[in-house]
């Protein structure tokens, strides 16, 4: 059928996807005359790249197979080997090649990487400095601090599951795992969380998915969130795990917490993580 292509946008702007033959041979940022994804593929590859963007996903599920010569598909096959959140030098490369004099050679076999993302050579950087990107420094530098943020805030979901795990209710785990967030502003957020759950009919002790939302609206007075905001979020959060056990306790305060399992306040770490600068 030869090579097709789409273009979708994303939370870093368009992104061209070029296929063949069930197979993802071009993947870069960047607008183009092609049309929206339509197949099974093309609709794959945007899912999964706009999870990547959102923090939702480490690593691609998706057939490749990109063109170069025989020195690029080594490179591009070491840059693979790179962890979420890692990096690694041009040299480093080199050395792992066999060819400790030949990071320019690596830098320009990066250069040539025609998948984007899926084969992450953002994460490979000078010894000093960023080093190039095909897509410019701006956006190599955001795609290595989503990758950091995300690890962050893996860690501090993780935190506020083990709090949970001790006895804390949802909305005192989760700010457990922001102790930058203390004082007035941990009260302030801790009120709202409550009231907002009132409101809703779920009590605050066995909902930290609303936890998490209102925490999100209660950032509105600096600009950075919205009680419309919240709302959309709690549906989103129903969406990942359901919030079965939550509806189930719906109206019934005892005043501890009820629901054992940590994903509802994991899940508002990442909301509040994405809503403030950290």
């Amino acid at each position: 059928m030869g090579v097709r292509a789409a273009c979708f946008e994303t939370a870093l702007g368009p992104v061209t996807l070029e296929y063949e033959d069930g197979a993802v041979t071009g993947l870069r940022f960047g607008l183009s005359p092609a049309p929206p994804p339509s197949d099974a593929l093309a609709l794959e590859a945007r899912r999964q790249v706009c999870q990547y963007l959102a923090g939702r996903r480490r690593a691609f599920d998706l057939p490749v197979r990109p063109r170069g010569t025989a020195f690029q598909l080594a490179v591009w096959r070491e840059i693979d080997s790179i962890p979420y959140g890692g990096r690694r030098t041009y040299g480093q490369l080199a050395l792992a090649l066999g060819r400790p004099g030949a990071a320019r050679a690596v830098g320009g076999a990066c250069g040539k990487n025609p998948i984007w993302l899926l084969t992450p050579c953002h994460r490979v950087v000078a010894s000093h400095g960023l080093g190039g990107y095909e897509g410019g420094a701006e956006l190599k530098e955001k795609l290595l601090r989503l990758e950091e943020h995300t690890l962050d805030t893996e860690k501090r979901a993780a935190l506020a599951a083990e709090y949970k795990a001790k006895g804390y209710n949802c909305a005192q785990a989760v700010l457990a795992a922001f102790p930058e967030i203390a004082g007035d502003k941990a009260e302030a957020l801790r009120a709202l969380a409550s009231g907002f759950a009132v409101g809703m009919g779920t009590m605050e002790t066995t909902c930290g998915a609303l936890i998490g939302a209102v925490m999100l609206a209660g950032l509105g007075s600096e600009g950075r969130g919205t009680v419309q905001t919240a709302r959309a979020m709690y549906r989103d959060f129903e969406e990942r795990c359901g919030a079965t056990i939550c509806r189930e306790l719906k109206g019934r305060d005892t005043g501890k917490p009820l629901c054992p399992c940590p994903e509802c306040v994991k899940n508002a770490v990442r909301v509040l993580s994405a809503a403030i600068d950290l």
